[in-house]
């Protein structure tokens, strides 16, 4: 029998075999589909259930024009484009990829499928950081997330507007900035699936970002690095006093112990040699910085590092985890070749930056291959919550994961910008905080120590 839930939801039971434990969830759409069969445990039954959940949404467009649209039937979303529900009578082109929009609205167009893929990760980050026994745990097949480089390569050859790749959720996305015209988009993304057919890789999508990643920069946060002479911008190419602001990260400090650092985004530091602390228009130099980690690197991660002036106590340089209980911090070994049950699709993430205090988001893709030395982390706005995961002058900001026992915070990435905003969801990049010191080590020839 269905309850009023299921009905609502669209879940329907089915029975299937002799015994009265086997049974068969479907969630159902209104269409036909393809499903993934996704096992889980029972605990207080001991049954075996099956959850079948859609690769596709159950949405249609209403007129259909040139293009691809989320449900990859070949009709580009613009802000006039009407959804309508039911089944899709013709499919022009059979495809597993689809293009987004950046005037996409997810309030306005809910993704169904999209939705069925953050619930599964966010539930399987729960159990990844549980103590409950593996033989508990949801039975899902593990998808293999590896990226193939020479696929990687092939990609980023087909045209400078494709800026970074990777999986979001169970998902393939390629985020590329929108060509001149929309015969160059065509040619473009008709190569992409190319590609992708050749090495299967499917679903994936194809969505719209920017040409440079937003960096969270402004005067007056929390703290401020600034050039003590009139200089040339790297950015900028103007001469003059250079002040910006951001968030002071952390602190590490050589192994011998004899020098400690404060970690900063190199995006603020960039062409300066103090850091100040600012408070309540009063501001207090307390470093100087490393001239080797502030300097520009091809493919380089946006990191860099200040000698302090005084040595720090141990409270100052511990985190905070979502409730401002100061903890100390663990840093997290990042693996560049598959997630792991810290840095992993669905894992919920928070910063205490300059402006966020809290601010809490979601990781939905942990390796963003974008052509610098490491791959990054991809962190979105919790889909619930109005508020943002990091505003202006939260660059540097240490991305955090809470630790079950509360016993510590696992120190994981470091705030780089906004890399895609989107009205309802805003998409943020992160460096993996263990490469980030990693490279300072290289570039200081020193052994560096969170602390």
């Amino acid at each position: 029998m269905i309850n009023p839930v299921q009905r609502k939801l669209g879940i329907s039971t089915v029975t299937s075999g002799s015994s009265t434990n086997d049974k068969t969830e479907r969630i159902t759409n209104g269409s036909t589909s393809k499903c993934t069969d996704v096992i889980k445990k029972d605990i207080s039954f001991k049954t075996l259930t099956a959850i079948y959940t859609r690769t596709r949404s159950h949405l249609r467009i209403a007129s259909n024009t040139n293009g691809f649209n989320d449900c990859g039937l070949g009709t580009d979303v613009d802000e006039n484009t009407r959804f309508s529900l039911g089944k899709s009578k013709k499919r022009p082109i059979d495809t597993n990829g689809s293009i987004l929009k950046e005037d996409y609205k997810r309030k306005d167009h809910p993704n169904i499928a999209e939705n069925a893929e953050q619930l599964l990760e966010a539930i399987l980050a729960v159990y990844g950081m549980s103590n409950v026994a593996e033989v508990y745990r949801p039975r899902v097949p593990k998808l293999n997330k590896k990226i193939n480089e020479q696929m990687t390569e092939e990609l980023f050859k087909i045209c400078p507007t494709v800026k970074r790749i990777g999986y979001r959720y169970r998902t393939f996305y390629i985020y590329a900035v929108q060509p001149l015209t929309l015969n160059e988009e065509k040619i473009r993304n008709n190569k992409i699936r190319m590609v992708l057919e050749k090495y299967e890789i499917f679903p994936f999508k194809i969505a719209q970002c920017g040409e440079k990643i937003q960096e969270f920069m402004h005067t007056g946060a929390k703290i401020e690095a600034k050039s003590s002479e009139k200089c040339i911008s790297l950015r900028s190419k103007t001469v003059s006093k250079i002040s910006k602001g951001g968030t002071l990260g952390g602190f590490a400090k050589t192994k011998e112990g004899n020098q400690q650092y404060c970690l900063l985004a190199k995006h603020v530091t960039e062409d300066c040699n103090d850091v100040y602390y600012v408070e309540n228009g009063n501001e207090i130099i307390f470093g100087v910085m490393k001239p080797e980690t502030n300097n520009h690197y091809e493919r380089g991660l946006d990191i860099s590092a200040a000698v302090i002036n005084e040595p720090v106590g141990e409270e100052s340089t511990k985190f905070k985890d979502t409730r401002g209980q100061p903890l100390r911090g663990r840093l997290h070994g990042y693996n560049v070749n598959e997630e792991d049950d810290i840095c992993r699709s669905g894992q919920s993430v928070h910063i205490h930056g300059a402006m966020s205090k809290p601010g809490v988001g979601e990781i939905t893709m942990p390796i963003v291959l974008s052509g610098l030395t490491s791959p990054l982390i991809q962190i979105e706005d919790i889909a619930s919550s109005s508020k943002h995961f990091a505003e202006k002058g939260d660059s540097g900001a240490v991305v955090c994961v809470e630790d079950p026992g509360r016993r510590h915070v696992h120190a994981l990435g470091m705030v780089m910008g906004d890399a895609l905003s989107v009205p309802s969801r805003r998409t943020y990049l992160a460096l993996p905080l263990s490469k980030g010191i990693q490279q300072i080590e290289e570039q200081t020839k020193s052994q560096l120590e969170l602390m």
